[in-house]
């Protein structure tokens, strides 16, 4: 059985316990803010991390990933301490990101938000 929000209980495998790629959300069903979800994805852009000035005028570290499946793409982003988790990875590497809260931004764009949980995998390309 796999519950993927409050509610929600669903028969995921008969034989056995489901495979993590089984697990895994596709980019254009992130849409639930009160879950913690995992993405298989491929990097669509460096890693990158910059300063970002906030309204209070305290500077805070942001970091950014493009990622996609074969269903869209969409945004990682971390913040302060969890700015630096996307560094090191490169447009092209298969991910496995475990941990990931989906939000809604004020312009109506769908991100994926870094948390202490979160956990990035890079996947060996199968030959």
């Amino acid at each position: 059985m796999v519950c993927r929000s409050p509610g929600s209980l669903a028969s995921a495998k008969v034989d056995g316990v489901p495979s993590l790629a089984e697990l895994a959300v596709k980019v254009k069903d992130a849409r639930d803010e009160s879950s913690q979800i995992m993405v298989e994805v491929i990097a669509l852009s460096h890693g990158s991390v910059d300063d970002v000035d906030m309204r209070d005028g305290t500077v805070v570290k942001k970091g950014e990933l493009v990622v996609g499946d074969d269903t869209g793409e969409i945004k990682v982003v971390g913040w302060r301490e969890h700015s630096s988790k996307v560094l090191g990875i490169q447009p092209g590497e298969r991910l496995r990101i475990v941990g990931l809260a989906p939000k809604q931004t004020k312009m109506g764009a769908w991100t994926l938000q870094l948390s202490a949980l979160t956990a990035i995998e890079k996947l060996k390309v199968r030959a």
